[in-house]
């Protein structure tokens, strides 16, 4: 195996990697796979976010790289005086210097003297006009403690074995025995494994994937287990963010962080794996093993299901993602009702549009989706997008690249009617269409 050195990985199942530099098994390389994608939603062959995305599909336009700004001239040193000069102009200088400090001291004692001398009446304002006012926190709720927080949602998290050693985290959805876990933690596997916080193991069913959201459910034979607490609320950056699972197959583990960011996009890789997007990001430590585990707010609520991590070693980085908590419920609840769940499909074949391209050709927009080919009766020919469309927005949310455009229309059900914002020609557009599912086959014109 190659080494990748953007080291996108999957954080489970467990396999411990061989070489600091090596990718293990689970790696998810951020290398796109450059082939038309089998959604029709299909993406540009760009490196990770922080890399510049090439040129749209469109012989009229070109991308060259913008010129950097020249290097800053350097400054002549300073010529040092004669040393006779050099210590009168020190002597007068300590003499300034000593005259403005005692001055300045002065005025602090006064200044202190005349608050402490004049008391105001009682009520009245004596703050100083230039003051920074303290903010008011006392609308704000103190979080709840991790510990107190990581027992009251251990009992609804579950260790997974999928055999040959490989582990992975689940949470409880349902009393009645459904647990959510990733899809790549189970893989090809009909049982699993499950060991619940009880400590007993049971074995699991996979009911139902959802490969292109990484999204599965199980099911054990039994009632009455412990339910997580979902939350469908998009977290706040900065609040906490707790991970529970069995990192390394070291099964019960907390660790806690913030929530570093809001709707990041994990792009394909280059063995065909699909785009995530709409993630949050954390720096708590995530490690293989996690995978399929919760993501927990500070009030115990789950916020998302841990699914990947970018790191050069296999392990933690600091950098961890989890699909938002209201996706695996949703694709969760259509998989235990009907078995099974298509990705939804818009028709166009797109690329990322970066802010300096947007300048250079001094559009009216900053970042979004432009459309470089349109597929015939696809619910985007139908909804009249074109050529040079910048798609914008998806039922009023903004959408800031190509990769967000799939990740959605993706994990939308087919049969869903949206309205897509575009820019055309300046002109910003609102395009009604209704989508479907992925059909056999798909031709660009």
């Amino acid at each position: 195996m190659s080494s990748d050195p953007r080291g996108w990985e999957t954080t489970g199942p467990d396999q411990q990697p061989s070489d600091p530099g090596e990718p293990t098994e689970t790696d998810r390389p951020a290398v796109p796979g450059g082939t038309s994608d089998p959604l029709g939603t299909v993406g540009p062959d760009s490196p990770p976010p922080g890399g510049s995305s090439p040129p749209p599909a469109d012989p009229a336009a070109t991308w060259p790289p913008r010129s950097e700004p020249a290097a800053p001239v350097g400054h002549e040193p300073p010529r040092r005086p004669p040393a006779g000069r050099a210590i009168a102009i020190s002597t007068i200088v300590s003499a300034i210097v000593a005259a403005i400090v005692a001055a300045v001291v002065a005025a602090g004692v006064v200044e202190n003297a005349d608050v402490d001398s004049a008391a105001s009446p009682a009520g009245e304002d004596t703050a100083d006009a230039d003051e920074v006012p303290t903010p008011d926190l006392s609308g704000l709720e103190a979080d709840t403690s991790v510990e107190v927080v990581a027992e009251a949602t251990m009992p609804s998290v579950a260790h997974l074995e999928t055999g040959q050693g490989a582990t992975g985290s689940a949470v409880i959805f349902r009393e009645d025995g459904y647990l959510i876990t990733n899809a790549h933690v189970v893989g090809n596997a009909n049982q699993v494994q499950v060991t619940l916080g009880d400590g007993q193991a049971r074995s699991g069913e996979v009911v139902a994937t959802a490969p292109f959201a990484d999204i599965a459910v199980l099911r054990v034979d039994e009632d009455g287990l412990p339910t997580a607490e979902f939350t469908d609320e998009a977290p706040n950056v900065g609040a906490p963010a707790i991970a529970i699972g069995s990192p390394f197959g070291f099964d019960a583990t907390v660790t806690s962080g913030v929530v570093s960011a809001l709707n990041r996009t994990l792009p394909a890789d280059q063995r065909g794996e699909v785009v995530l997007s709409d993630l949050i990001q954390t720096d708590a430590a995530i490690n293989p093993g996690n995978s399929g585990g919760p993501l927990v707010d500070g009030e115990g609520r789950v916020m998302g299901i841990n699914t990947a991590i970018i790191s050069q070693t296999g392990t933690d980085a600091g950098i961890g993602f989890a699909i938002p908590a209201s996706t695996a419920v949703s694709l969760a609840e259509r998989l235990i009702d009907d078995g099974e769940v298509s990705p939804a499909f818009l028709g166009i074949q797109g690329d990322n549009l970066e802010p300096g391209a947007a300048e250079q050709f001094d559009l009216d927009v900053a970042s979004g989706a432009v459309v470089v080919a349109v597929v015939p009766d696809s619910p985007a020919d139908e909804a009249g997008l074109a050529e040079g469309d910048i798609i914008t927005g998806i039922d009023g949310d903004g959408v800031e690249s190509m990769f967000d455009v799939q990740g959605r229309i993706r994990i939308t059900e087919p049969g869903t009617t949206i309205t897509l914002t575009v820019v055309r020609d300046g002109e910003e557009l609102e395009l009604e269409t209704t989508l479907t599912e992925q059909p056999e086959q798909t031709e660009l014109p």
